[in-house]
């Protein structure tokens, strides 16, 4: 993981979460960064693709990474 704000434990259960890639299947699923507890079976993901541009290749992998971590951090008072 390339971000460096920590994820807060699990909201239900207390316990340490994970971060998660899944590469997909070219054409057919993107990418996906989630957040997930194994013990409670929560959490959710968001697209992060990767395509050619020019010579270098971009990618939002890092971007939806901060963006699954800022999510699952938030908190309702």
């Amino acid at each position: 993981m390339s971000n460096t704000t920590p994820l807060s434990p699990c909201p239900f259960c207390g316990k340490t979460v994970e971060l998660t890639f899944k590469s997909g299947d070219w054409g057919y699923t993107p990418n996906m960064v989630g957040v997930h507890c194994e013990s409670c079976k929560i959490g959710f993901s968001e697209v992060a693709e990767e395509w050619k541009q020019g010579i270098g290749t971009y990618s939002i992998r890092d971007q939806a990474e901060g963006n699954v971590v800022a999510k699952w951090n938030t908190r309702f008072a």
